[in-house]
């Protein structure tokens, strides 16, 4: 009879080398990358505020890209013939929302009707995440020569 404890020991050991972790699809790095831009927006000290209000470039900008990141979702239900303008289109509003948190203009305060003195600066995390959002479509080269890796 087998002594239970080599038994439990032999139960635990890994089968052969540990596996690599799969690549992601550029469908998971997208949504990964928005919605990490997202929790950057939604973790700055003026969100509560401007999301009670619905008011403001923080609540603004989460809304964009939350329209955005619905936009590509629905690239699953979208027939052949559209998908190449919807992908341009969310190819376009991803180079655009990091245009918007990069302003240093002063135009996305005038869209979003900030009052003077109390604009938000979005802060070096959010320019961060917001280059990595272009960066994984441009890996991908989404929406601009229609073959990407979608």
């Amino acid at each position: 009879m087998a002594d239970p404890q080599t038994q439990q020991q032999q139960q635990q050991q890994p089968m052969g080398p540990p596996r690599p972790p799969q690549p992601q699809s550029f469908d998971e790095r997208y949504v990964q990358a928005m919605e990490s831009l997202i929790s950057a927006i939604t973790d700055l000290p003026q969100w509560p505020q401007q999301n009670a209000t619905k008011v403001g470039k923080l609540w603004w900008m989460v809304d964009f890209i939350g329209r955005t990141l619905h936009m590509f979702d629905q690239l699953k239900i979208t027939s052949r013939a559209q998908q190449k303008e919807l992908r341009r289109d969310i190819a376009e509003r991803t180079i655009f929302q990091e245009i918007l948190i990069t302003d240093t203009t002063g135009k996305l305060s005038m869209m979003t009707m900030e009052q003077p003195g109390r604009q938000v600066d979005f802060g070096e995390e959010v320019v961060r995440r917001a280059k990595l959002c272009n960066q994984v479509m441009k890996e991908a080269n989404f929406g601009f020569e229609g073959e990407g890796e979608h």
